[in-house]
């Protein structure tokens, strides 16, 4: 089985994974609980249910006022699939090779008795607004082996879309550390034994691919090395949850792109991102990540994120006044980026955008779309869907 696995992969990425990868494996579960059941699905089949998905904010994960509105929504509106959640690696590892996937187990039940589906984003980059979070285990960071685990980025200054941040930091992992790659790795194997099977567990992605401007010296081998084994953690997704959507939100660097997305469509990984910006100068360049959206149509899921700041400025930095409608953002989402899911941000304050994306779920003709207006094509690098 291994030598299968390490032929798939080096088919995948046209570089050789099988070294290290059996022990990888092995830690990846050496306390990780037992697999659910996979005798009900076919093999090769991915859980399949495309369309519009709440963006909960990882404050919110926990505040039982916050989810009582979340599920009245769920439940009023049809065209709403699902949630999408996010979480640390340092959750869900509080310690070396002691998983934590109770909160996650929680949250996957509660949508089941609501026949809504669960996205998992793992957050693997913070930003330093308004309290930087540990985006890493303290054994990881108390090891001089990971070299610090992550580096630090200028946060910046100000309000950005409307969005208050002081000037400290955000954090990125260090990625090039090939134990710091193996460690994320064995997680991500874990969550995969447990969670591949369950109905209601959608879809697993990672978050932005842009680095962030580091404070230390980074070398463009390092910057490499992130890449690389960037997408070796989406050749060892596509192993764990074969039955799973897997996703990159991605959006810069420009020059990594065209790598990037060729692999997305080699291996299955669907191409998201973390922003909806209609008239953003980086994001819709010729070479921008907006480009490879119609490319990889009806071949990968596509799931672009509308955030927070995307309601309120039509580009990163732009001002209230040019702010898009929600209809907008919506028609941009659909047709520019041809999506097959949409993640909603709901911000606490729900009064300000939220209804209104939800007057739109709620029109006739998209109540009764279960995709709610998106194509529903299943992808073609997929054997089937199943839903």
């Amino acid at each position: 089985m291994k030598s299968v696995c390490c032929r798939k992969l080096f088919v995948v990425l046209g570089v050789s994974l099988c070294m290290g990868l059996g022990t990888t494996l092995a830690q990846g579960v050496e306390r990780a609980v037992t697999s659910v059941s996979t005798s009900s699905l076919v093999p090769g089949a991915v859980k399949w249910h495309p369309g519009h998905y709440a963006a909960v904010g990882k404050k919110q994960n926990d505040k039982p006022v916050y989810l009582k509105g979340l599920y009245a929504d769920l439940d009023a509106t049809p065209a709403l699939r699902g949630v999408l959640l996010r979480f640390t690696w340092s959750e869900l590892e509080p310690t070396r090779g002691n998983y934590d996937f109770s909160v996650i187990e929680k949250h996957l039940s509660e949508l089941a008795a609501h026949h809504k589906q669960l996205i998992l984003l793992m957050e693997t980059k913070s930003f330093g607004y308004p309290n930087e979070v540990s985006i890493v285990p303290d054994y990881v960071l108390n090891d001089l082996q990971f070299e610090g685990a992550v580096f630090k980025f200028p946060a910046g200054p100000g309000a950005v879309n409307g969005q208050s941040r002081t000037g400290r930091r955000g954090s990125n992992l260090k990625l090039w550390n090939p134990q710091v790659y193996e460690r994320l790795s064995a997680l991500l194997a874990a969550l995969g034994k447990r969670f591949n099977a369950h109905p209601n567990f959608e879809a697993i992605g990672l978050q932005e691919t842009a680095m962030g401007l580091s404070e230390e010296s980074t070398t463009p081998q390092q910057e490499d090395a992130f890449f690389d084994n960037l997408l070796k953690l989406h050749a060892q997704l596509r192993t764990s949850f074969p039955n799973t959507v897997t996703i990159q939100f991605t959006n810069y660097p420009v020059k990594k792109l065209g790598l990037l997305t060729s692999r997305f469509k080699m291996m299955g990984t669907g191409l998201g991102g973390p922003d909806v910006f209609v008239n953003d100068r980086g994001l819709n360049r010729p070479d921008g990540v907006y480009s490879y959206y119609p490319k990889l149509a009806g071949i990968v899921p596509l799931a672009p994120m509308v955030a927070a700041g995307n309601y309120i400025a039509a580009r990163y930095g732009g001002s209230a006044e040019e702010a898009p409608r929600v209809d907008q953002l919506y028609d941009f989402a659909r047709d520019r980026l041809k999506a097959n899911y949409i993640f909603w941000a709901r911000p606490p304050d729900r009064s300000r955008y939220f209804p209104q994306v939800l007057d739109i779920l709620n029109q006739p003709e998209l109540r009764a779309d279960p995709a709610g207006g998106l194509s529903k094509v299943c992808p073609s690098v997929f054997t089937s869907c199943v839903n």
